[in-house]
């Protein structure tokens, strides 16, 4: 599958909205033995760079997209903000395994290698939902601020045109036929306004659910935006037992296991959060002097 670029210029003319999609990354190297006689630091394959960058984390999920990226960028201020698979990975837990089930260990041990020293490695304690509290790339000339706004949700449930809209899957891996994650990012553009989700979603059988969600939020003409994070979690009894009260037996799997209609889920889930922030762009005079 060749990667797909597009791009889009907001109707105020001041940001730059572009996307890539391409294929899962392949699992084994594509170097040529020209790159790799190169120095380390030269550019190489996408498998040998996530596995540099990310050297601490034993087993990448088992679908990464690595080519997937969004880019929205303004143009006055030089400000970009971007959403990619790599940057999500380096905020899974590297050290601890957070969610201790009978099938974990034997689930690691399917993904390692038959050496000892192998085995060893994959095997340390890690994070293998890979759950990760990415809310984007944030460049060091954004003024993150604590705020009282919020996002205008009613704005956006106007019935306004969208001009632009993509879906971008950034990694998926299924924990051996035991459950799922999958972190996919959204955009749709409208006249008035850009609105990004970001959503985590992860399910480990008979364990828990989780739901980690990242909005972001632009109207036009304003130098701010608001970007709001909130995790949802409840576990797998708990969670059952709730929905066979109130909505029935016969509602269980549809509600839990309908990726496709994840809002019917989110009320059954416990919430920490939103944690609500204003990300101020710099004036162009300052951006100018940096």
């Amino acid at each position: 599958m060749p990667k797909r670029t597009r791009n889009f210029i907001s109707p105020d003319g001041h940001w730059r909205i572009s996307t890539s999609k391409g294929a899962i990354m392949e699992s084994r190297c594509q170097c040529s033995q020209a790159d790799k006689s190169k120095e380390e630091n030269e550019a190489t394959c996408n498998l040998c760079r996530y596995t540099k960058e990310l050297a601490e984390l034993p087993n990448l999920p088992e679908e990464v997209y690595a080519d997937n990226v969004l880019v929205i960028e303004h143009d006055t201020s030089g400000t970009v903000i971007e959403f990619n698979a790599l940057d999500a990975l380096r905020g899974v837990d590297c050290k601890n395994d957070p969610v201790k089930v009978a099938y974990a260990g034997k689930w690691k041990a399917s993904r390692s290698s038959k050496t000892t020293a192998d085995a060893m490695v994959v095997l340390q304690p890690y994070d293998w939902t890979y759950s990760t509290a990415y809310k984007g790339t944030i460049p060091e000339n954004i003024k993150e601020e604590s705020t009282s706004e919020v996002i205008d949700k009613k704005s956006l449930m106007v019935r306004e045109p969208i001009l632009f809209t993509e879906t971008i899957n950034l990694f998926a891996d299924d924990f051996g036929d035991n459950g799922a994650v999958n972190m996919t990012v959204r955009i749709r553009v409208m006249p008035t306004a850009f609105f990004v989700l970001q959503r985590l979603f992860v399910r480990v059988d008979g364990v828990l659910i989780r739901i980690v969600d990242t909005r972001v939020w632009h109207r036009f003409g304003q130098n701010s935006i608001i970007r709001e994070h909130s995790s949802h979690e409840k576990n797998v009894p708990e969670l059952e037992a709730e929905i066979r009260k109130k909505s029935g037996p016969a509602s269980i799997a549809k509600i839990m296991y309908n990726e496709e209609q994840l809002h019917l889920l989110v009320p059954y889930l416990n919430i920490e959060g939103p944690h609500i922030d204003k990300l101020v762009l710099p004036d162009s005079s300052t951006a100018t002097s940096q």
